[in-house]
């Protein structure tokens, strides 16, 4: 069985761990009122946008170099696909019973496991497209444009991106346009690779460094779902968080 792993798309996915982390960590901190920022500022704003770009980018490249790994297994690989897909989505959804729990007025409906589970479920059939998805992918992010400014009486509008009174959730993904990026992803993924080698990809070379951030971005699931809690017992520990801030 091919083993071979891009270390190049663990190591950016690896970055894009640590600058999420930085960045839910600062979030926390404001949420529990340790510091003040402007929310709206361009430069917070521009950041988060670039950490949650290059995760669904690059879970549309991964899913581009899956099909042209398994190209000769197509039935192992939808079923692979679809097991992932379930259980990013399934997570999800134990975020957001925790969520709702703890934060009833801005529990998480629709948070970025939700959509990456809805992107694999998707992306799976159209993963060894090129033109034609990465035409989605743009038509996803345009049309958005239109549906954010567009009033809908129901979650399920929210979902998908469309603009609903007092819906507010701590982590927030709407298919449009989020899931237009994981077709993009895809577009790249099989323009920089091509039969599941390198064409235009960068390759990095092989040290100490690239290596444990590569072996971090390889890990980047199970560390995101323990990530939040582990920062809020540091901050505890470091006494900056209050156990009765919690509650």
């Amino acid at each position: 069985m091919n083993k071979k792993h891009f270390v190049e798309i663990d190591f950016f996915r690896g970055i894009a761990l640590f600058l999420m982390i930085i960045y839910h960590s600062l979030y926390i901190l404001y949420f529990f009122n340790k510091i003040s920022f402007d929310t709206s500022s361009i430069i917070l704003n521009a950041f988060g946008s670039l950490i949650r770009t290059s995760f669904l980018l690059l879970v549309g490249i991964s899913l581009a170099l899956s099909k042209q790994k398994g190209a000769n297994k197509l039935a192992k690989y939808y079923k692979k696909q679809m097991k992932r897909a379930l259980l990013v989505f399934g997570c999800g959804m134990i975020i957001t019973v925790f969520s709702y729990i703890l934060f009833p007025q801005k529990y998480i409906l629709f948070g970025i496991l939700h959509l990456i589970g809805v992107g694999v479920l998707f992306g799976m059939f159209f993963a060894e497209k090129k033109w034609k998805v990465l035409l989605m992918g743009l038509l996803f992010v345009l049309i958005s444009k239109y549906i954010h400014n567009i009033s809908f009486d129901s979650l399920i509008g929210f979902i998908f991106g469309f603009k609903v009174m007092n819906a507010e959730s701590l982590d927030y993904f709407p298919i449009f346009p989020w899931l237009g990026v994981i077709f993009i992803g895809i577009f790249l993924g099989n323009v920089l690779f091509n039969n599941y080698s390198r064409i235009y990809a960068p390759f990095l070379p092989d040290n100490w460094f690239i290596t444990q951030i590569a072996r971090a971005g390889r890990n980047s699931f199970f560390i995101y779902m323990i990530h939040v809690p582990i920062v809020i017992l540091i901050f505890i520990l470091l006494g900056v968080i209050r156990i009765s801030d919690l509650i």
